[in-house]
């Protein structure tokens, strides 16, 4: 029986990879989100600068519409379908065969939203397997009103753990990238083994993460491995990038608030729990108060009240002094905090604000005492035109001490020559075929394409670089 692969996203963007694997009936997608910079972005980003949103309740008709979901009806709700038919897909691939199988299963790496965006659309007769910090987490999205609930069947893994769908024995292996529970994936079949990395770095966090997945491959003899390629580019190329370690961001963030000599507002996002609780800890250690809105704090306290395998005995999360709200009326177990409450006593707080939220910035500056405030970066996305056209208004000090959370081009040429699959199939960036793989054949599918793994496997126009 034949292995097909299926490629609808992610193959000259960032984020929006969708891997469909089919085999007889039966169909494994592999991530279902929404790429970065398409013509909608999906919720949770929190980029400053104005992106167009779908009409809600039209959502998944607007992004098959435009080519950014997976085009299978059945993988979706049909009342949120309307009237979309196969027809409707077919026009928008014209020149694509779409596949067209009885039985859908959807793997989700991880909770970012380039990669989970489109789960509240799934029918009721899909099961989703995540890991279970992934579902805690997405959760916890659902209750601070990123996102709406799905109608999917949910089933959580752990690390390691082999899921048998009968012609398919898959193994999620957990990877380093900042967001809690991200898994990559062995996918066996009588007759092909595929490795999907999924997002991943090497990091001081959890440096033998990847180690683990290198050596699983290495010992399954992969055939084809599927890897992010989101910092390959044509600097990367001449120029080997260090990375700043975990340990090296936490302590900048402890050396900074504990020196400011007013307000200090943060960017962070919240989806990166492991860093959350670094966070509360060390504004903690340093006599400051940690001042949420009330999503991000609502995000927080349901992802732990759900449980995080990963923050197991952690103090923050017991932790109901440190945080506190935002201006509102809530049903937290955190107090409360007005903004002339903080504007009285501004070296005291640690304001975590969305980019939604620059407005707040108007109050805090130009009321109560004033006194130099600075402005941490840590961890967010790239554009922020609209961010610092404000910190320069109000002469706010910049202070930025974010890492990647994906691994530098020479990381990843490493990972293949050690795995020696015999062919990688480059995705999730917009440079892929300058990846390096030191002998190792690459293969670059087409929007849409519908191939065999034997096919690639066997491609003579199949081309390595060194």
């Amino acid at each position: 029986m034949e292995n097909n692969l299926s490629f609808f996203g992610g193959l000259d963007t960032v984020g929006g990879v969708h891997l469909l694997f089919g085999r007889g009936e039966t169909g494994l997608l592999f991530d279902a989100g929404i790429q970065h910079g398409g013509l909608f972005t999906a919720p949770f980003i929190h980029l400053n600068d104005p992106m167009a949103k779908p009409i809600p309740r039209r959502d998944i008709r607007q992004y098959l519409l435009n080519r950014m979901a997976p085009p299978i009806l059945n993988l979706y709700d049909p009342s949120l379908l309307g009237s979309l038919t196969k027809a409707d897909l077919q026009r928008v691939w014209p020149e694509k065969q779409l596949p067209n199988y009885k039985n859908h299963y959807v793997f989700v790496s991880h909770v970012h939203q380039d990669h989970i965006a489109l789960v509240p659309f799934l029918d009721e007769s899909i099961t989703v397997f995540m890991h279970q910090d992934v579902y805690a987490s997405y959760q916890a999205l659902v209750a601070a009103g990123y996102y709406f609930g799905t109608r999917a069947n949910i089933e959580t893994f752990v690390d390691g753990q082999v899921i048998d769908l009968g012609d398919f024995q898959i193994q999620p292996i957990e990877t380093d990238h900042n967001a809690t529970g991200t898994s990559g994936f062995i996918l066996k079949t009588e007759e092909h083994k595929t490795a999907f990395t999924a997002d991943w770095r090497i990091q001081d966090r959890y440096p033998g993460r990847m180690e683990k997945f290198i050596q699983t491959c290495q010992s399954e003899k992969i055939d084809v491995l599927i890897t992010e390629t989101t910092r390959v580019n044509k600097e990367s190329l001449i120029n080997e990038e260090a990375d700043r370690l975990e340990s090296t961001v936490m302590y900048d963030y402890s050396r900074i608030i504990e020196e400011a000599p007013g307000l200090t507002y943060l960017y962070a996002l919240p989806m990166d729990l492991e860093r959350t609780a670094e966070i509360i800890a060390r504004t903690k250690a340093t006599g400051k108060t940690l001042v949420m809105e009330k999503n991000i704090a609502t995000f927080w306290h349901e992802a732990i009240k759900n449980g995080i395998s990963a923050l197991e005995g952690h103090p923050s999360i017991t932790d109901m002094s440190t945080i506190k709200v935002l201006d509102t009326i809530h049903s937290l177990p955190y107090e409360t905090v007005t903004i002339d409450d903080i504007v009285t006593d501004k070296s005291n707080y640690v304001v975590h604000l969305s980019y939604q939220s620059i407005a707040y910035i108007t109050e805090f500056e130009r009321l109560g005492q004033q006194s130099k405030s600075v402005y941490i970066h840590a961890n967010a996305p790239a554009k922020q035109q609209v961010m610092q056209k404000w910190l320069k208004a109000f002469r706010i000090s910049y202070h930025d001490i974010s890492n990647k959370g994906h691994a530098t081009h020479q990381e990843i040429t490493n990972l293949v020559e050690r795995i020696q699959p015999g062919v990688v199939i480059p995705v999730h960036g917009r440079t892929p075929f300058l990846l390096q793989t030191r002998g190792v054949a690459k293969y670059f599918p087409e929007y849409g394409e519908t191939t065999t793994l034997a096919s690639i496997l066997s491609n003579q126009q199949l081309k390595a670089s060194f």
